[in-house]
This record gives C-alpha cells, structure tokens and sequence, in this order.
C-alpha cells in the first residue's frame, strides 16, 4: 500500500512534468504516480530522462484518449487493476513542484478533521473566503476547491467513484466542483483546506508554452464545463458569481431528494459508469498503453 497515489495527466507539452517528477520526493512518503499524456513520443521522453528514487513508483501511459480528466483516471484503475492502494489519491496538475514544506501535507492529512475532499494552498493561492466555520489552520465547509492539487481518501473514490468529465473535450473546467458535490454528498463530510502556508509552488501560467494552451483553451474550458453540469444534471450556470457552487449543490441535493442519485451516479467519462471498476478497465484498456515503470 502507498500513502499516496497520484494521478497526473500532461496536455500538449511535457515541459512541466518534467519539474514534477523531479519533485516527487519532497513528499516525504511512499508515493505512486501514474502520468498519462496523449503525445508517444513526448511521453517516451519523460520516462526515459526519468531518475527513480527510493521513496517513488511511476507509471508513464499513453493515452489515445484526449482528455486529462481521463488521463488523471488511468492511475487509480492501473493500480486497482493491479491489486494495489493507498491511503489517499491526489489529483494534480503537473505544472506543480513540490517543496520542503510539501512533506507536512501528508502528515497533516493523518491528524485532519474529517472530510470529503481536501487541499492545500500553494504559491497560487486561492484564499477561499467563504467557509463555514474556522478549526485551528483549517478552514472547514469550503464549497468547492481548485483541480490543481485535490486529495482524497482512496476508500471514498472506490465507492462513490473518481473525477468525471465531458468525454468529448480534452478538459472540461469546474468538474472538480461537482467532484467535491458529489464526494461530500454521500460522505457526508466537508470540504477542508489547510491555508497555514504556502505547500508547494504552483507555476500557474508561467512557462511561455503553458501559457499560450492556458490562453487557447480557456474559453472552451470554461464553455466546456457549463455544458458538463448541463448534460450532466440538467443545471444551466455560468461561473461567473460567488454563490455559485453552493447554488449548484443546493440544487443537486434538492433534485436527489426528489429523484434519487441517479444524476450523481452517471459517470459521463466512462460511459455511464461510477464505481464498477472491472468493468470500466476493460472498456477502456485498449486505449492507453503503459510505456514503462519504474
């Protein structure tokens, strides 16, 4: 069993990824990261110039799925697949680096108060202003937190499944607020943040290659993921207010009240799945190809 299991997709480029995996370490546990990216031959490269450590197991896929939700998937349903665990999954951008300071977050997890999704704020803080009630450095009863650096509990995501998303579009902007909806819904746990310091380095927007996709798909994200809670639940909303996602939770509780969690538990990324993992695996196996391990 790992303490972490991180999955990590790349998008065009693998310029950051690199930085990275060179990061892992820092982490300071046992740590599984599956890095997915839709580029062979870049992704051959990363795995090749790769430097294993004792602490740290990566898987390199490739995916001829161009999704990075999807990508981000894949580490979790190689290792379930694989008869493997760990104590948290973590959704990361792989524009991150991780620090000194990144090895407290595992500990701090280990004493958290309970909860559905948890975050860490980085050199690209988010702040949070809203929240329920204060607990000594965490902040309790967020409404939804950023996809750049998402912790879970493994056991959580085995039952109530993993972050969902448009199949159709290469990345869909806000799932990972219906994630945290979706997660603090059947856990009945809130959403926490540690705000203390600064965790890691976020390079948001940094890298002139980075930049300029951040600036491409921007709109179509965000165009992106109004569709996606549309389709997905029938909720028109443009993310442009701060009340926004706990209006969007409000609405979901509401309508699950009404007709049940069906909505909640179509997985729209894997066909209509949620949690049958065995099955998702196969229906998609044939689409990512592990490149090597180490």
């Amino acid at each position: 069993m790992y303490d972490l299991a991180l999955g990590v997709s790349t998008f065009r480029s693998v310029y950051s990824a690199e930085r990275f995996l060179k990061s892992l370490p820092y982490l300071d546990c046992t740590v599984y990261c599956g890095i997915t990216g839709t580029l062979e031959d870049e992704i051959a490269y990363l795995s090749e110039s790769y430097q294993k450590t004792s602490n740290v197991t990566v898987s390199f896929f490739h995916s001829r799925i161009n999704n990075l939700q999807f990508g981000r998937a894949w580490a979790y349903l190689h290792l379930l697949h694989n008869n493997q665990t760990a104590n948290y999954y973590v959704e990361a951008d792989d524009d991150l680096e991780f620090t000194l300071d990144s090895g407290m977050m595992y500990q701090k997890l280990a004493i958290a108060p309970a909860f559905s999704l948890c975050s860490f704020d980085s050199t690209h803080p988010m702040h949070y202003p809203e929240f329920e009630y204060q607990l000594g450095e965490w902040k309790i009863g967020v409404p939804w937190v950023d996809g750049n650096c998402i912790f879970s509990r493994w056991v959580d995501n085995l039952q109530f499944g993993l972050q969902d998303s448009l199949p159709d579009e290469p990345f869909s902007f806000f799932v990972e607020a219906e994630y945290g909806h979706r997660m603090r819904y059947f856990t009945d746990q809130p959403i926490i943040v540690n705000s203390a310091k600064r965790y890691y380095i976020h390079h948001f927007r940094e890298a002139p290659i980075q930049r300029k996709i951040r600036q491409t798909y921007h709109i179509k994200g965000i165009l992106a993921g109004e569709r996606f809670f549309l389709e997905k639940f029938g909720i028109r909303e443009h993310f442009d207010h701060a009340s926004v996602h706990n209006d969007i939770y409000a609405a979901i509780k509401k309508d699950a009240a009404i007709h049940g969690t069906w909505k909640l538990q179509r997985h729209m990324m894997f066909n209509g799945g949620w949690n049958d993992y065995n099955s998702i695996y196969d229906s998609f196996c044939d689409k990512v190809t592990l490149m090597a391990e180490t």
